[in-house]
């Protein structure tokens, strides 16, 4: 085996386009990512916008939950005054049973003899 030592210009041509293929190389890697992190850059802003919007939505969900809960909350309010006014008329109704009954029967007694 012998090693060859001079150096000719297809040497010095082959060296020269490999080295200019790496850079070329590098540079189209370097273009396409930075492409790729511009596209990146646009869907970000857009997910950002949708965040905003997600969120002004959850404030307003918020809000009507709020006011849904103090609805319940009045409803349930309204029914208990209800079962109280209920009761309430089941007590008189049943009083006012008693004392018809009691009045009848005092009607219907004899009338006391002096």
């Amino acid at each position: 085996m012998v090693l060859d030592w001079t150096i000719t210009f297809g040497n010095l041509f082959t060296a020269a386009l490999t080295v200019i293929g790496f850079v070329a190389g590098a540079l189209g890697v370097v273009y396409g990512l930075r492409g790729s992190i511009a596209v990146l850059n646009v869907q970000l802003a857009q997910l950002g916008g949708r965040m905003i919007n997600v969120e002004t939505e959850l404030r307003d969900l918020s809000k009507i939950i709020t006011t849904q809960a103090v609805t319940d909350q009045r409803v349930t309010m309204l029914d208990t005054r209800l079962d109280e006014h209920k009761k309430g008329a089941d007590d008189w109704r049943h009083s006012t049973d008693v004392r018809l009954t009691n009045l009848e029967q005092a009607l219907r007694a004899p009338p006391p003899c002096h």
